[in-house]
């Protein structure tokens, strides 16, 4: 069945509304190293271990800004109601991830 089919169903006859969802990070002053770091390990296991994109798997996409914002794409959720509120969660990054394209 096409995708643009079961939108379709969704928006018409299910009558579910899609959803934005917008996640802001706290950056901390050791994020930028820390992020680096991140990244060259990501593209040295990619260069050095054969096979290792095979065994990832994404869900959807985010494109960070230096902001502290990020703009989620490719990430769909649908309700009955659009919500009204916004809550205000910042989070200090744990665990930063690298960007493949």
């Amino acid at each position: 069945m096409p995708i643009s089919t079961v939108y379709k169903a969704i928006k018409k006859r299910i009558r579910l509304n899609a959803i934005k969802i917008q996640i802001v990070q706290n950056l901390e002053k050791d994020d930028m190293p820390r992020r680096m770091a991140s990244s060259m390990d990501m593209l040295r296991r990619i260069e050095y271990v054969g096979g290792f994109l095979n065994c990832k798997m994404s869900s959807g996409e985010s494109c960070f800004h230096l902001s502290g914002g990020v703009k989620c794409t490719n990430v769909r959720l649908y309700g009955s109601e659009t919500p009204m509120d916004t809550v205000n969660y910042k989070v200090t990054p744990r665990r930063l991830m690298c960007g493949v394209n």
